[in-house]
């Protein structure tokens, strides 16, 4: 039998030692948790990727935020230029630079990071051994422990959490301010529904439209990526059941106020091209759409998108772009990170996890599809979906920081009616009916006078069976 001989190169080889790199770039809450201390420039051996740390460290110390690989290429130029390096130099910097920032989908970050604490422990500890075995030596047996215990250190969290003896209350009034400044929030401009969300959709939080199949789940979430572009919001729409072009037309609708067939009729479609080039004029550097087959993917494929997204766009538009709020078209089509064979009930809420960490990787809302059970497809008279109704959906719910469902019983769909119904807000005012006329065709959302459906539903003469199959 042969003894293979371990070699600390072969498995934390360049390209491994790369990944180290784009976890700082690609992982802002890592980094600024741990990745920081774990991926230090003096861990790296090779020149090159010892200055490029050195850079990233420098850049987040002094911008507290990441640096582009534009911004990096920009410091190896003047890095070559101040020290009138040969040309050559800062080729193989920008290619080191380029297979930083080329994260790819199946790049498993989690791994890397587990890597990254070894690579750096085992750096130390070939440190601490020369170290601490000199100190013990002169019999400084201090030193010696230091040496060592710094090992076992590596990789804990450096933000210690929020202690209170120490908290500035100026500070902490500043916090308050920014988090709950409507500035800071997606608002609907739907007046009540912006009241009872608290001012709107609160950012790092996941929020939950729920109808039933055709409920207008979709066509809402167009109508709020119409808003937020009007307001100069950044919007990437996650969908992962109509494709990307069928997103766009529902987007289309609601800027223009024409349905689909109207857009196809060539007599008004000069009139359409005029209304939507003016909004593409506008808007379009704030509007990416992204298609996924359904059931196929994690939060992580979309976190890893994203970032990547992030980062082309803000090198094509020559400075920082990242979205004010993401669209999931919708969350029951996403797998769970991590899957419980057979619990539905722990898979949805694990969903509802992946997407809260989705929210708070990008410090924006992250706006979600849901569908409801079925007790909530055939409602009569008056009826709502409240918490009470959504045992089934209670701990994706439970995540989430507001529900809104959408409430029509068969004669307010005849009349392009609903009723948005506030099931959860933690900061505003849950329990909120909101009364509205839409047009699902045309994606026109609007807030009406409150009115009686069940007497509407009277009125119309419409029959319908409820959920205990008794006519009505």
């Amino acid at each position: 039998m042969v003894d293979i001989a371990y070699s600390f190169e072969d498995e934390y080889s360049i390209d491994v030692q790369l990944k180290f790199l784009s976890l700082l770039l690609f992982d802002e809450a890592w980094a600024e948790l741990s990745g920081l201390e774990v991926v230090k420039p003096e861990f790296y051996e090779n020149r090159h990727l010892h200055r490029i740390c050195e850079w990233i460290h420098k850049y987040y110390k002094k911008y507290k935020k990441m640096p582009t690989s534009a911004v990096l290429r920009e410091l190896a130029k003047d890095y070559i230029n101040d020290n009138n390096l040969a040309q050559k130099e800062y080729f193989i910097y920008e290619d080191y630079i380029n297979r930083i920032s080329d994260l790819k989908e199946e790049d498993d970050l989690e791994y890397f990071k587990d890597k990254a604490i070894i690579f750096a422990r085992q750096v130390m500890w070939r440190t601490a051994l020369a170290k601490g075995g000199k100190a013990f030596e002169l019999e400084n047996y201090k030193d010696a422990m230091e040496a060592f215990e710094k090992v076992l250190h590596i990789g804990e969290e450096a933000d210690m959490g929020l202690d209170f003896q120490k908290l500035d209350m100026r500070q902490f009034l500043d916090s308050l301010e920014n988090e709950y400044s409507t500035d800071n929030m997606l608002q609907t401009h739907i007046p009540d529904w912006d009241e009872a969300l608290g001012g709107g959709f609160i950012k790092a939080n996941v929020h939950i439209i729920a109808a039933e199949p055709g409920g207008g789940k979709t066509k809402t979430m167009s109508y709020l990526a119409k808003e937020a572009l009007l307001s100069y919001k950044r919007v990437v729409f996650i969908t992962l059941e109509l494709t990307e072009n069928q997103i766009m037309q529902g987007i289309a609708n609601c800027v223009t106020g024409l349905s689909i067939s109207e857009m196809r009729n060539k007599a008004i479609q000069e009139d359409f091209i005029r209304k939507i080039t003016k909004f593409k004029n506008d808007y379009s550097d704030n509007l990416v759409i992204k298609f996924y087959r359904p059931d196929t993917i994690t939060c992580n494929t979309i976190n890893n998108y994203i970032k990547t997204l992030c980062r082309k766009k803000s090198e094509e538009l020559g400075k920082d772009w990242r979205p004010d709020v993401i669209f999931l078209d919708y969350m029951d089509k996403i797998l769970p990170t991590t899957r419980i064979k057979g619990n539905v009930y722990e898979d949805n809420g694990n969903v509802a996890t992946d997407c809260k960490n989705l929210a708070i990787t990008f410090d924006c809302p992250v706006i979600t599809g849901s569908q409801l059970g079925r007790g909530g497809w055939n409602l009569t008279g008056n009826q709502v979906i409240s918490m009470a109704s959504i045992a089934e959906s209670a701990r994706k719910v439970h995540i989430a920081h507001s529900m809104t469902t959408i409430n029509a019983n068969n004669a307010e769909k005849q009349l392009n009616r609903c009723r948005f119904y506030i099931a959860k807000s933690r900061t505003g005012t849950p329990g909120k009916v909101i009364y509205i006329e839409r047009h699902m065709g045309r994606g026109t959302i609007k807030q009406v006078e409150p009115y009686d459906a069940g007497a509407l539903q009277d009125l119309s003469g419409c029959t319908i069976r409820n959920t205990n199959n008794t006519d009505k």
